[in-house]
């Protein structure tokens, strides 16, 4: 496989191992789609086999820019000796760009299929980045919560303020059609009067009881996302 991947890394679309390493990745990919616990999900939503599924993950990877496959390039580029390096090295690299992307596209398929929990937390995501000045992060014990109040407020020997608080505060609000940016100031401003907990959330628990909000009341009212534009690697 060596050989192969400098080939690419050096010809690109002009390798001559350009067939056999493309199907080396397919392969590659369509094994990350079978452990895939949505494998069937996407299948069936997609009606694609898994080979024209694995296909499309990886066809990415090979838009070529002058002839050459930058996106492969530069994962590659940190390796100033191909020749030399364990190959087991190099079969690693290529498995997790692959796994990588085939991944990502499988979340990308799961999004436009309208799953709630991705388009809510795309928007709250985008509206903690836009206001960074408002909403600080601080990772405690491999953890990364977010907080609004002033950071010599908080006080990690209180305990974290159950979910079930919250959202009743929440349903008390009485919203309608509030945008995600909306849910989530107001779940800031009810943390931080909650003064007898933590006043900080784990990150992925306010995706997650943003969604469980939304799902509650999704029969109460339409729910409105913001127009946002994204990168996909400003994903959290």
């Amino acid at each position: 496989m060596r050989e192969q991947i400098i080939s690419i890394l050096k010809s690109g679309k002009d390798s001559p191992f350009l067939n056999s390493f493309i199907e080396i990745c397919r392969n590659l990919s369509g094994t990350a789609i079978n452990i895939s616990k949505y494998r069937e999900y996407i299948l069936n939503k997609t009606g694609l086999s898994t080979k024209d599924l694995a296909v499309d993950c990886i066809s990415d990877l090979f838009k070529d820019t002058n002839g050459k496959y930058l996106y492969i390039n530069n994962y590659f580029d940190d390796i100033s000796d191909l020749e030399n390096i364990p190959e087991d090295i190099l079969k690693a690299k290529l498995s997790a760009i692959i796994i990588s992307r085939t991944n990502q596209r499988i979340t990308e398929i799961r999004e436009e299929f309208g799953e709630i929990y991705f388009k809510i937390k795309r928007a709250a995501y985008l509206h903690l980045k836009r206001h960074k000045d408002k909403y600080k992060k601080i990772i405690y014990k491999e953890i990364t919560f977010v907080f609004s109040c002033d950071e010599k407020d908080l006080d990690f020997d209180k305990p974290f303020i159950p979910d079930d608080l919250i959202l009743e505060s929440l349903y008390l609000d009485n919203i309608k059609k509030y945008s995600v940016s909306k849910i989530v100031e107001l779940v800031f401003e009810k943390l931080n009067f909650k003064q007898d907990y933590n006043q900080v959330i784990n990150e992925i628990d306010l995706y997650r009881l943003i969604t469980d909000f939304y799902k509650a009341r999704m029969s109460d009212y339409l729910l409105e996302f913001e127009d946002v534009h994204y990168y996909s690697n400003e994903e959290p």
